[in-house]
């Protein structure tokens, strides 16, 4: 990839399928210190490789003889990603949630700059985990946390606190359009996993919920998903199920001719009640108005900016009365200040530059000259 600076970034998912964040965050620092990226990713059969379509990153696939988030198969991808970065010697490496600290253990080159970039709770792999967060703490240079309760539980739990750390909210680098509201399809749409347990896929299938316009896209999982697909793909009224999540930025294009995103999931644990999801930030960005339960980044963005509704708890009752709600503001002046609101939101805080900048002034303090290079990325 030729003498300029290069940036590593060990994936825990296949990218361009949804969770943007590691690729984004290479592009960006590949143009901000004139550099090129490689992102080693993992090789999840359900999801095929993705183009890549940026002169400056690279894309390539570590494959595993098991899933690749099986212990084998993480032990695997692990090995495989060391031996590439000893040769590859990168000046900065992200490593996409705790799925590959244990390259840190026998990485013998040691980058400029360490960046963790946890997106997902720092145990997901596990409690034998927080051992080896805290053998590796100290070659860790900087923390990326997608919300900022879970930036404080985590460092308390983990002993990160003390290490340079940045609250980075999940936005995009690339976004679409507004489209305008007289364009709007006058439905809703939900797009992420679809479960019983985990996103209540059973709401669907509810008489209450069958009479408003709703397509659902995205995995059914779960127990029972076999039947759950056959009741969905029959349709329940308004309610249309619509198929995979399109990947590589698809989405976007087709969430805004939408009227309203449906962000809702389970607080079953600390780090769902405490989660950040790309949808929410996804469809503010494209003008999109979310009607989110009340998990506290979603509370806090939507009283703050007035851009979206805003259930008053989990329950099939709060959910009926949000989409009743929505509905009838479809066409009026209100849903037209709640668009204009999303924009507002997204030009003043939920942007890639603003996020992005949270990170590059750290950077400026932990290795000054790695950024000089384009301080005007790409």
């Amino acid at each position: 990839m030729g003498d300029r600076p290069l940036i590593a970034c060990l994936s825990d998912v296949s990218v361009g399928y949804g969770s943007p964040q590691g690729l984004d965050l290479s592009r960006a620092l590949a143009g901000r210190c004139g550099g090129t990226a490689l992102v080693l990713e993992t090789d999840q059969n359900e999801r095929p490789p993705l183009p890549v379509k940026h002169p400056a990153v690279l894309v390539e696939r570590l494959s595993t003889t098991v899933n690749p988030h099986a212990e084998r198969g993480r032990i695997e991808f692990c090995l495989q990603a060391r031996a590439r970065l000893e040769t590859l010697r990168p000046e900065i490496l992200i490593l996409c949630n705790a799925y590959a600290l244990p390259v840190l253990l026998s990485l013998t080159h040691r980058p400029q700059v360490i960046i963790l970039l946890a997106l997902e709770r720092m145990l997901t792999y596990g409690d034998e985990d927080l051992q080896l967060i805290r053998l590796v703490r100290k070659r860790l240079d900087l923390l990326i946390f997608p919300e900022e309760n879970r930036a404080l539980l985590e460092s308390r739990r983990c002993l990160l606190h003390g290490l340079p750390t940045v609250v980075m909210y999940n936005v995009k680098m690339e976004t679409v359009p507004p489209q305008p509201v007289s364009a709007r399809n006058g439905r809703f749409i939900y797009g992420g996993t679809i479960h019983p347990a985990l996103t209540f896929a059973d709401y669907y299938l509810s008489e209450d919920v069958g009479r408003f316009p709703i397509d659902l896209y995205g995995l059914i999982d779960g127990p029972g998903h076999d039947a759950l697909r056959c009741r969905l793909e029959a349709g329940n009224g308004g309610v249309r199920y619509r198929g995979s999540v399109p990947g590589g930025g698809h989405f976007s294009g087709l969430l805004s001719h939408y009227c309203f995103s449906l962000v809702t999931w389970t607080p079953d644990r600390e780090d769902t009640y405490y989660a950040a999801p790309n949808k929410f930030f996804e469809s503010i960005a494209c003008g999109v108005p979310p009607i989110a339960a009340p998990h506290p980044i979603c509370a806090t963005l939507i009283n703050r900016y007035g851009c979206g509704l805003l259930l008053r708890d989990w329950s099939l009752a709060a959910f009926r009365d949000g989409l009743a709600e929505a509905a009838v503001s479809i066409g009026t002046p209100r849903f037209q200040t709640l668009v204009d609101r999303c924009r507002r939101a997204f030009e003043q805080e939920l942007n890639w530059d603003a996020q992005f900048a949270k990170v590059v002034r750290q950077l400026d303090r932990i290795a000054p000259l790695l950024l000089k290079g384009n301080p005007d990325g790409e």
